[in-house]
């Protein structure tokens, strides 16, 4: 009699789990549902953002790419780091040399143009990277724009100095130059 007693109370407990649990099916679809709604419409939002965005930035990109090299070196130091961003980029896709300038650009404020100003002179340097790191220190920017700086010092081209022979000679066509270091010279017969 113990026994049975103890399944009847079982039964009901039973039934209620598993109500309990057909209950939590549902809720959990329903909640899976919605969630694959919000994020579908998440991604709507996106979309319509980064086309957005697109649209605005299209005729920036246009005019910085129009610009003058002298006239990007310029917008290295506008106010907008979107500006900013696109300035460095453009420089150095065109090999335009301002690796001191960008150099200046990496204590920049914003991160992004830090990163753009860092790729434009590893792209200028043919690979050469001092970094600093994307998530740089202030201390190691400091050091990474020390050793850029010391290596565009030792990329610049030396002008060498005429020697007081070139100086008289500057004046003749380089054939006559040749021709007068080809002739031989005469002695003086006693």
């Amino acid at each position: 009699m113990g026994y049975s007693r103890t399944l009847d109370l079982m039964l009901p407990a039973k039934q209620a789990n598993d109500r309990m649990t057909e209950q939590l099916d549902f809720i959990s679809l329903y909640l899976r549902q919605n969630l694959a709604n919000e994020s579908l419409e998440l991604q709507r939002l996106i979309y319509a953002q980064v086309v957005k965005t697109q649209k605005m930035v299209d005729p920036v990109v246009l005019t910085l790419w129009k610009s003058k090299d002298q006239e990007l070196v310029g917008k290295l130091r506008d106010p907008n780091p979107l500006i900013r961003w696109f300035a460095a980029d453009i420089l150095s896709r065109r090999q335009v040399h301002a690796e001191k300038e960008l150099i200046s650009l990496l204590k920049d404020p914003f991160r992004e143009v830090r990163n753009a100003a860092h790729q434009a002179l590893v792209r200028l340097g043919r690979g050469t990277d001092f970094e600093p790191p994307a998530k740089a220190t202030t201390l190691q920017i400091k050091d990474a724009m020390a050793f850029w700086t010391a290596w565009v010092e030792m990329q610049d081209p030396i002008t060498p100095s005429l020697s007081p022979t070139e100086s008289r000679n500057s004046d003749l066509e380089p054939f006559q130059l040749i021709e007068k270091k080809k002739s031989p010279k005469k002695e003086k017969v006693p």
